[in-house]
């Protein structure tokens, strides 16, 4: 793992990709810094950091693009898959160099708090830490869905393209989240809909159609008992679920000071999650 860590983390410096992300990341989060905090007037340099999860959204997909995908474009995925190093070993070693190029990143930004001081009274700085705490988990599930992007195609750039999206649409989701129904109808829905995905995966999966059927059926069964039973508790079901879900919901929480273990336990989950896809996928291709 060691040597694959070292070794992404010189190509990242060797090549463009490291440059541009650092680059990249670094002028828009000044932008907002000089628009929003300085022109504007945030009361607070942590409110001006969590607009920084937006430059996430911009730039990530830069930095993770070439992960994996460049290998199998250039058939040397096969070389790492026969060599003697686990899956995992490769996997959490290009992570890691992509998280330590953004860890880097953020302490290069993080020097706009220290030149802020000088000039203002209201500086928390234990507030300041953890937000930068926080972005780093919230930057690291990002960097853990681009590298499971990357190990789906040799593109670059569609790579970059649909994690761009993924990002995207977590970033919809969370600020829609107010807006969304919270009737017990539309929980009702939703739980339908997610008996439907289970069938669908499991038809995918197993190529057995009664299995999906009475999977569904069951399902459909049971969530129509409970409704039948009290219907009121499916109300706000969808919003619950949406705000469980959301990495955005649980930066919120780091902006106040205070390092909450659920959010941080549930960040380390998220990451590890799309790293061990990652592994899936490529201990897949190992063995087909």
């Amino acid at each position: 793992m060691l040597a694959v860590y070292e070794k992404e983390l010189k190509g990242y410096f060797r090549s463009p990709i490291g440059a541009v992300f650092m680059g990249l990341f670094l002028m828009v989060s000044a932008g907002i810094f000089i628009f929003l905090y300085l022109k504007d007037g945030l009361v607070a340099y942590s409110a001006y950091l969590s607009y920084v999860n937006i430059v996430f959204m911009i730039t990530i997909p830069i930095l993770t693009m070439r992960t994996l995908s460049e290998e199998k474009k250039l058939k040397t995925d096969q070389l790492l898959l026969t060599n003697p190093l686990k899956v995992s070993d490769i996997v959490i070693g290009k992570f890691l160099a992509a998280a330590t190029v953004f860890l880097v990143t953020l302490v290069i930004h993080s020097l706009n708090a220290v030149i802020v001081s000088f000039f203002s009274d209201n500086m928390a700085f234990s507030e300041i830490i953890v937000s930068y705490l926080g972005l780093f988990l919230v930057g690291c599930s990002f960097i853990a869905i681009g590298v499971f992007v990357s190990s789906l195609t040799e593109s670059q750039v569609v790579s970059a393209i649909i994690t761009f999206a993924v990002l995207l649409f977590l970033f919809i989701v969370s600020w829609m989240q107010s807006s969304l129904p919270s009737s017990p109808l539309s929980g009702v829905i939703f739980t339908l809909v997610v008996a439907a995905a289970i069938a669908i995966f499991l038809y995918a999966t197993m190529k057995n159609a009664v299995a999906a059927v009475v999977t569904f059926a069951g399902l459909g069964l049971i969530i129509g008992v409970i409704a039948i039973i009290n219907i009121n508790l499916y109300a706000g079901l969808l919003n619950s679920v949406v705000n469980w879900f959301s990495v955005l919901a649980k930066f919120d929480e780091y902006i106040t000071g205070l390092v909450s273990l659920s959010s941080f336990v549930y960040l380390l989950s998220f990451t590890a999650v799309f790293i061990y896809l990652t592994v899936y996928q490529l201990e897949k291709r190992r063995w087909a």
